[in-house]
C-alpha cells in the first residue's frame, strides 16, 4: 500500500513538472519562417562559373610567369 502511494505521488509531481515546462516553453520557441526552396540548377552553374573563374585566373597566372621568364632569358642573353 505504501509502495501504491509513493509512485502515484511521484507520477503526480511528474505530470506536474511536465505541465510547468510545457507552458514556460511556449512563449520562448520562435516561429520559424517557412523553408526555402533551393534551385540546384542555379547552384550548380555557380559552382561550373567559379570553376571557370580559377581556370582562368590559373592561366594568367601562368603566363605572367612564362613571360617574366622569357623576359628573364633574353635580357641576359644579350
Amino acid at each position: 500500500m505504501r509502495n501504491d502511494y509513493l509512485t502515484n505521488k511521484a507520477k503526480f509531481n511528474n505530470l506536474k513538472n511536465l505541465k510547468k515546462k510545457s507552458n514556460n516553453d511556449l512563449p520562448k520557441q520562435k516561429i520559424l519562417s517557412p523553408k526555402k526552396t533551393v534551385n540546384v540548377n542555379i547552384l550548380l552553374n555557380r559552382v561550373k562559373l567559379d570553376e571557370k573563374k580559377t581556370i582562368l585566373e590559373k592561366a594568367v597566372l601562368f603566363s605572367i610567369v612564362i613571360l617574366l621568364i622569357s623576359i628573364t632569358g633574353i635580357v641576359t642573353f644579350l
